[in-house]
């Protein structure tokens, strides 16, 4: 089996890290290295990282979540990377089995699946991912990808230079434009992931989201129609759209895709 690096961030959530440590811990068959990022917590996580066995842990002070994250992947070893954040579990306990078959099998370089997005009371009240994959939609801000649901080489992360930390909350989908102008994702049909809706990039309005891919194509020099005008044009009747499906869908009590999965 190809080895796997689970980074999991935390910041005062000892609950939703306590989820996560007992989802990594129900991965059946598989050995995981977990490494956890916390940003100096005084909610007594710190005595929990002190319980664990077998866990490469951190507690001090970062400069927020993407430096927290860089930081975690610096410090794995193996062949995979998947982040996954406090609160956040996995979607069954094949999850990472399944994973790690596919990518024995394909060697693709990064894939990614689909997460739940639950709420507080562990209903599942939307979704993210989009298959088949278009870079066209990622990069309009359209459709995004979950980072707890998106897999990649270890290698990748040097190869383009981390995530950026001054960003902002879509630095996660500027990360995934980098790697898909490099390689297309190979997707993977599985609820991968179970996202916590009560991080501050699941409650971003629409329009945010489509400004910062704007400001990621610039970034990156790509180009739907090869006019960043245009681009602009296409994304906003894109969005304009699936709100309008959106409402429609809540309406007849449908559940819905939601906003980025920062």
């Amino acid at each position: 089996m190809p080895t796997l690096s689970v980074i999991t961030i935390a910041f005062n959530d000892l609950e939703g890290l306590r989820r996560t440590r007992a989802s990594v811990g129900s991965q059946q068959s598989v050995n995981i290295d977990h490494i956890i990022v916390d940003g100096a917590s005084t909610d007594g996580t710190v005595d929990f990282l002190r319980t664990l066995d077998g866990v490469d842990w951190s507690s001090e002070k970062d400069n927020g979540r993407y430096d927290a994250m860089n930081r975690g992947i610096s410090r794995a070893s193996t062949d995979l990377v998947w982040l996954m954040h406090a609160g956040d579990t996995f979607g069954d306990s094949s999850s990472v089995v399944k994973v790690l078959e596919s990518y024995s099998e394909e060697r693709w370089p990064w894939a990614y699946g689909f997460s739940r997005v639950m709420n507080a009371s562990g209903e599942m009240v939307g979704y993210f991912g989009f298959s088949p994959f278009d870079i066209r939609a990622l990069a309009l801000g359209s459709n995004v990808v979950s980072h707890q649901a998106a897999i990649f080489e270890r290698r990748l992360h040097d190869e383009i230079g981390g995530y950026s930390e001054d960003f902002g909350l879509a630095a996660d989908q500027l990360y995934m434009l980098k790697l898909a102008m490099r390689f297309p994702p190979k997707v993977l049909g599985e609820f991968l992931n179970n996202f916590d809706s009560g991080g501050v990039g699941s409650h971003r309005r629409v329009g945010e989201h489509i400004r910062d891919m704007r400001r990621a194509r610039k970034l990156v020099g790509y180009s739907v129609t090869g006019s960043y005008t245009v681009d602009s044009m296409v994304s906003m009747g894109m969005i304009f759209w699936k709100i309008v499906k959106a409402v429609v869908k809540r309406g007849l009590g449908t559940i819905v895709p939601g906003s980025s999965p920062s």
